[in-house]
């Protein structure tokens, strides 16, 4: 308010003040122009707040994780025949109960529901495919005895080929040893008589693919639905008492 302005009011309102109270109160550009400097104020203002506290410090931890070497997952996934490594299976379940312990697993040949036969010392299997390779009831019983802690059903049959192969290592040194003390006790007989060796052609052995002399058995017992997954409990007939003269007398008694 100018000062002729308020010389003007000066005669109505005791104060200056209070003739610019009333001023304020009737004009209304005044709280538009208020808001208009006060909202870019609070804008700019938490802006500020953002960036200083929230913002910044996530740049700061993306750039971290950017250092850091992330190990590469694995694209290849694992082909199911190699699944369940029977290196991580146990054997500390002595009180298991293969009547009643059985494993259902989806093959790419199929469902299969399998359990151990004790009896049969090998595996029984059901599935809709009677066909299924071998290779994946392999990874099935591997599954089994790793779930129940029975290492021992599972006949590991790479291992068994690796003790062929050490086995023949083995008799091959000891052939190779014995040719070379021969060879010693030929040289130390006396050098006067003449001795004439044949020409003998050695025949290397054919190394192919060994076949491992030991495996699992696996029994195909029918189809899903011919698989009971628990077993029926047996009822118990009692037998009937004979009933001689003494006892049937002392019922009218009674």
């Amino acid at each position: 308010m100018t000062e002729q302005t308020c010389s003007d009011y000066i005669y109505v309102f005791d104060t200056k003040a209070a003739a610019c109270g009333m001023c304020i109160e009737n004009n209304f550009l005044f709280p538009l122009f208020f808001l208009m400097s006060f909202i870019p104020f609070t804008i700019a203002f938490s802006g500020w707040v953002v960036a200083k506290f929230i913002y910044l410090p996530h740049m700061l931890e993306v750039e971290n994780e950017k250092d850091i070497e992330w190990p590469e997952e694995e694209k290849e996934e694992i082909p199911y025949e190699n699944r369940y490594p029977i290196e991580k299976a146990l054997n500390d379940n002595e009180t298991i109960n293969t009547d009643l312990c059985s494993v259902c697993e989806s093959t790419p040949d199929g469902i299969i529901f399998m359990k151990y036969n004790e009896d049969n010392e090998g595996f029984d299997w059901w599935g809709d495919n009677k066909q299924t390779s071998y290779k994946y009831l392999e990874a099935v019983s591997r599954k089994y005895v790793t779930i129940f802690r029975c290492a021992d059903f599972y006949v590991d049959r790479e291992d068994d080929v690796k003790k062929q192969i050490d086995r023949e290592k083995e008799l091959e040194e000891k052939a190779k040893m014995t040719e070379e003390d021969k060879k010693d006790n030929e040289d130390s007989d006396d050098d006067l008589f003449v001795k004439f060796k044949t020409n003998e052609k050695i025949k290397p052995k054919k190394k192919g693919q060994r076949a491992a002399i030991r495996g699992n058995k696996y029994k195909y017992c029918g189809k899903i639905k011919n698989f009971k997954l628990l077993n029926k409990p047996v009822k118990k007939v009692s037998e009937k008492k004979k009933m001689d003269f003494s006892s049937w007398k002392t019922m009218f008694k009674n």
